[in-house]
């Protein structure tokens, strides 16, 4: 069974609270009459993620310490 993407796995989510985001990937929308109160759409962080869905990159930082590709030393 094929598992479902989701927004906040996706590289133009990007994280607000512990359960809320907003999508980056379309332009702001506009909360008002002045344009510096544009604000990008507000999702929830499992919703189901639309057909804009581009994986997130891992960044050095995301890569866990133990998974290096140095070869294991044998003991």
């Amino acid at each position: 069974m094929k598992q479902l993407n989701v927004c906040s796995e996706c590289e133009f989510y990007l994280p607000l609270d512990v359960g809320n985001g907003c999508c980056r990937r379309r332009p702001p929308v506009a909360a008002g009459t002045s344009f510096f109160s544009a604000v990008y759409p507000r999702i929830e962080k499992d919703f189901a993620a639309c057909g804009e869905f581009e994986p997130k990159t891992p960044t050095p930082n995301s890569i866990p310490k133990n998974q290096t590709n140095k070869p294991r030393r044998k003991k």
